[in-house]
Order: structure tokens, then sequence, then C-alpha cells
């Protein structure tokens, strides 16, 4: 609701080649989304927020000393996913990212009056990663937006599926080959509908823009 009222969109990119079922905590993970969406909806005031899933590679920790954000621990777990929520907003100063998931710390004090809030979402969502054995980190330059990372340890059950392997057991051959216009002003749903669409083995065509696609 906040987003579509700003005029700002939402987007989720979830891989077809990511697992359907996990076993892992989604409560807080949940909790952990919500607060840095949140975040990046709120410091966002045009363009668009995503929030990306994709399986991790081997860099959260040194990704985390690199910005002085060090953790208690690596993260374990024969699934590791990381999370990725982007934004177009104001973005964070240099001299603040080493102190940015510390308790009631803010970007800068006109920030705070500007906004409002404690700070408190970004300390709280830090201690969950590193309860459950994983890393957080931010990259960000001021002005130009920000991406905040976690990655965390899942358990995969013995008849996980990915969404690929999924389609393949199914009947899905009216769609095989079918052709598909997709028509969106804003190139980043573009992308993941045609990336959607492709794995359901249809035949999708992004125009680039409306005028095109009229």
């Amino acid at each position: 609701l906040r987003t579509h009222q700003k005029g700002v969109e939402l987007v989720l990119d979830c891989l077809a080649s990511l697992p359907i079922t996990l076993l892992g905590d989604p409560g807080r993970v949940r909790q952990i989304l919500v607060n840095l969406v949140g975040n990046a909806i709120k410091f966002t005031e045009r363009g668009e927020v995503v929030v990306e899933v994709k399986r991790a590679e081997n860099r959260g920790r040194t990704a985390d000393r690199q910005a002085g954000q060090e953790n208690s621990q690596p993260p374990l777990g024969d699934c590791l996913l990381e999370f990725i929520v982007r934004d177009t907003g104001i973005g964070i100063p240099a001299d603040t990212l080493p102190s940015i998931f510390d308790p009631f710390s803010q970007a800068e004090s006109s920030t705070t009056r500007l906004y409002g809030g404690t700070g408190l979402g970004l300390a709280i969502s830090k201690n969950l990663v590193d309860r459950m054995g994983g890393c957080i980190w931010v990259e960000s330059a001021y002005g130009e937006g920000s991406a905040f990372h976690f990655i965390l340890p899942f358990r995969s059950p013995a008849t996980a599926q990915t969404l690929a392997e999924h389609l393949e057991q199914q009947d899905v051959s009216s769609l095989t080959g079918m052709e598909v216009l997709v028509v969106d002003d804003n190139a980043t749903s573009r992308r993941i509908l045609m990336d959607m669409l492709t794995a359901w083995r249809l035949q999708p065509t992004d125009p680039l823009n409306g005028a095109a696609a009229l």
C-alpha cells in the first residue's frame, strides 16, 4: 500500500532455479525482510524497491569485513540463500556505513527529523541474522540508493525440488511455445516477467515501452 501511495514499484525477483521447499525459520526471515523492505520504502521517494533471492556466493564474510560489519560466525547449512533488498532511495553516507547496524543509529540527524524512526530495525535484523548463523552487510552511496544483503543457511528436504524441476513434471503442453507480449513501465518488472514466462516454456516478447507495444 505504501509503495502504491508513493508511486514506487515493489518487485520480487526469485529465480526458477531455487528450491520450492526449505527447512528454516519463516517467522524470523519474514521479520528481517519486513524491517529491510520497510526501511527501503520509507527512504525511497521515486523509482523501485527490489527484493532478490538467489543462491549465495562465498563472498558474504568478505563483504562484511570490508564494510566493518564483522559477524560472530560464518553461515552454516547445506543450502545458502542470499536475500538482497535494493532501492533507489536517498542512500547512506560512507562515513556512517560502519555503524549503520548499531542500535538507535541513523545515517544523519536530519534523517530522523525527516523520516522518523529509531534505527532499531537494522539492529534487530542484524541480531536475528547473526543468531541464525548468517551474515548481513550493506552497499550504498549517498544519493544513489542502497542494497542490503543477508545470507542465511537452510536445510534442503530429501524431496526438495526447484521450480524448474517441478514444472518438468506438470502438463504444460498447452502453454509451450505460446507467444506472450510483456508490457510494463518498469524495466525490472519486465525482466522478471520475461524470466518467469521463459521458465514456463512460453515465448515472451519485451517491446521495451508502451508505444512500441501498441
